[in-house]
C-alpha cells in the first residue's frame, strides 16, 4: 500500500518539517498548552470515561464472552506502555490476537495470522480499546492525547502528558497495519522506527503544544469518522448520477459525526438486547430448514458505493429466484419462495436483526432510506440523487408509513423528503414510530 509521507508532513509546523534541531529541542522539553495541564480537563476525562463504561457495560460484557468463546485465552489483554513522565503502566484492551509463546515486537501487519476473526472485527471498529476508559478513570490515560507507546518505541522521553485513547497520530495512521503489511517482514521494525515513529512523534508534539477544548472535540469527531470510513472507498455504481444538490442537511457535520456516534451506541445497545432472540432465531432456522442461516445481497449505499446487506434467511435457499428481489420490485402477498418460518420473521421484521452489524460497520444507519439493489435505481428517476446523498437505514419513513403497501413513486418521494428535511429530531421521531409500526404489521409481507 502506497502512503504519502510527504503529504502527512504538511500537517506539521514548518520547524518540525525542515529543522531537525528545533524538533529535537521540542522533544527534550515539550511546552504544554494550558488546556493539557488543567484540572477541568481531568474532570471531563473522568466524566466521559465513567459515562462510557456505564453505557457500554452490557456490550462490553457481550464482547468479553465472545472473545472467550471464539479463542482460548483471557478476554482482556494487558501490556506495559509508557505514560506520563516516563512511568510505565498496564494498558487494558480486549484480546484480539491468539495467545502464543513467541513474544513479537508488538507491531501487527495486515493479514497477521495472530489476529483472530473476532479480533479483526473489534480492531476495525476500535471496540478492542473500550477497556482503556478504565485506564482513563484511573488516571493513567486521557481520552485525547498521544497514543501510549511501547517502551522500545517511545520517541519522547519522559512525556509530560497523559497518553490518550485517540489522537492525531491515531487518525493519521489508522491504516498502519496495511502500511506495515506492504513492507517485507524482516524490515518491519526498521521501517517503523525510521519512517513512522518520527512522524508520530511530530504529531504528538504538535498536539501537546496546541491542544484546546475545541481541538479535542474535533479529534474525537474525526476519530468517529475515521472508524466509519476505515474500509476505504469502493467503486460506485456506474449508472448512478452524482449528487448535485448544493446544501442538504445530510451534508452537515451533525450528520457525519453526531449521527454516526449515535448509530454506534444505538447499534451496540440493540445488538446486546437482541442477542438472545437472535441466537434462538438462528437455532430455529438450523433445525427447521436447510442451511444457511443468513442471507446476503449487494445493495447500493451512500454515494452509490455498494455493500453487502445481511438478513436472516426467510426464503428457500435453492429457489431459482432467491437473491434476485429486483426481478419483482413489489413484494407479493403470498410468495411461494418464503418459508413458514421466514413469513413469521418478515411479519415482525425479525429477519432484519443482522443488519445491526451493517450499522456498526458503517454501511447503514439506524434511520435512513431503505437500501435498494442496483436494478431498482431506475425507478427513482430524478429523485435518485437524494437517495444517494444519505446512508441507507434499518428504519425510515417508508418503513413506518406502510412499507410494501407503498409503490415505488411513493417510496422515492418519502426518501427524498427524509433527506431534504433531515434532523436528529426527525430521526428520533422515526425510531419512536418504528416499534408501533412493527407491532401493527402494516405492509409487512
Amino acid at each position: 500500500m502506497d502512503f504519502d509521507f510527504d503529504g502527512l508532513r504538511c500537517l506539521l509546523p514548518p520547524c518540525s518539517r525542515n529543522d531537525d534541531r528545533a524538533f529535537r529541542r521540542c522533544l527534550e522539553r515539550v511546552p504544554l498548552s494550558i488546556w493539557c495541564s488543567s484540572r477541568l480537563r481531568r474532570c471531563i476525562d473522568i466524566l466521559i470515561s465513567a459515562s462510557v463504561l456505564t453505557v457500554f457495560a452490557l456490550p462490553m460484557l457481550f464482547i468479553a464472552c465472545l472473545v472467550r468463546l471464539t479463542s482460548p485465552g483471557p478476554a482482556l489483554f494487558r501490556q506495559l506502555r509508557v505514560g506520563r513522565g516516563g512511568q510505565l503502566f498496564e494498558v487494558i484492551k480486549f484480546r484480539s490476537m491468539a495467545e502464543t509463546k513467541h513474544v513479537g515486537s508488538g507491531l501487527t501487519t495486515e493479514g497477521d495470522s495472530r489476529v483472530t476473526p473476532v479480533g479483526a472485527f473489534l480492531r476495525r471498529l476500535k471496540l478492542d480499546e473500550l477497556p482503556q476508559f478504565y485506564n482513563v478513570l484511573k488516571g493513567d490515560m486521557s481520552v485525547v492525547g498521544p497514543r501510549p507507546k511501547l517502551p522500545q518505541f517511545a520517541a519522547i522521553p519522559k512525556m509530560p502528558y497523559r497518553p490518550g485513547i485517540t489522537g492525531l497520530a491515531s487518525i493519521a495512521f489508522r491504516c498502519e497495519d496495511q502500511i506495515l503489511g506492504s513492507v517485507p517482514p524482516e524490515r518491519v521494525e526498521h521501517f517503523y522506527e525510521e519512517r513512522i515513529m518520527p512522524l508520530k512523534a511530530n504529531l504528538d508534539v504538535c498536539y501537546m503544544c496546541n491542544a484546546t477544548p475545541a481541538s479535542d472535540a474535533r479529534v474525537i469527531a474525526a476519530t468517529v469518522l475515521s472508524v466509519n470510513n476505515f474500509s476505504g472507498a469502493a467503486e460506485s455504481v456506474s449508472s448512478a448520477p452524482t449528487v448535485d444538490h448544493a446544501e442538504l442537511p445530510v451534508d452537515s457535520w451533525h450528520y457525519r459525526y453526531v449521527k454516526r456516534m449515535l448509530d454506534v451506541v444505538g447499534g451496540l445497545v440493540a445488538l446486546t438486547v437482541f442477542l438472545i432472540p437472535g441466537i434462538l432465531i438462528g437455532l430455529v432456522l438450523l433445525i427447521g430448514s436447510p442451511l444457511p442461516v443468513f442471507y446476503s445481497e449487494e445493495r447500493v449505499g451512500r454515494y452509490g458505493v455498494p455493500f453487502r446487506i445481511w438478513k436472516f434467511r426467510s426464503m428457500c435457499p435453492h429457489s431459482p429466484l432467491h437473491g434476485h428481489a429486483h426481478r419483482r420490485m413489489v413484494k407479493r402477498g403470498h410468495d411461494p419462495r418464503v418459508t413458514p418460518i421466514g413469513r413469521f420473521l418478515r411479519r415482525w421484521s425479525l429477519d432484519e436483526l443482522p443488519q445491526l452489524i451493517n450499522v456498526l460497520r458503517g454501511d447503514m444507519s439506524l434511520v435512513g432510506p431503505r437500501p435498494i439493489v442496483e436494478a431498482e435505481t431506475f425507478h427513482y428517476k430524478h429523485l435518485l440523487s437524494f437517495y444517494l446523498a444519505a446512508m441507507p437505514g434499518l428504519s425510515g419513513l417508508w418503513q413506518v408509513s406502510g412499507r410494501s403497501d407503498i409503490d415505488y413513486d411513493g417510496r422515492a418521494k418519502l426518501d427524498a423528503s427524509y433527506v431534504k428535511n433531515w434532523s436528529l429530531g426527525n430521526d428520533l421521531r422515526i425510531l419512536l414510530r418504528t416499534i408501533p409500526a412493527v407491532l401493527r404489521r402494516v405492509g409487512a409481507r
